[in-house]
């Protein structure tokens, strides 16, 4: 599904917070809530905030999320 209105706008997601590294990597800390209401916080690397992002709900879902749409307003 759309991880934008699956994710976000839903009960699912809790939290995020990203962090600038030395070697200018970007880690995410992404909280979600399992379907037992169980707050879990995933922690990921990326070489940006969105790689960082995915790749750490990836981690929740235990599969590939595959980003298919990005813009910026």
């Amino acid at each position: 599904g759309d991880w934008s209105s699956d994710v976000c706008s839903s009960d699912l997601f809790n939290d995020l917070r990203l962090t600038t590294n030395a070697d200018e990597t970007i880690t995410a800390a992404v909280s979600l809530r399992n379907e037992e209401g169980e707050v879990l916080e995933f922690l990921a690397n990326g070489q940006g905030s969105v790689e960082a992002i995915f790749n750490a709900i990836d981690k929740f879902f235990n599969q590939t999320v595959r980003l298919t749409s990005y813009n910026i307003d």
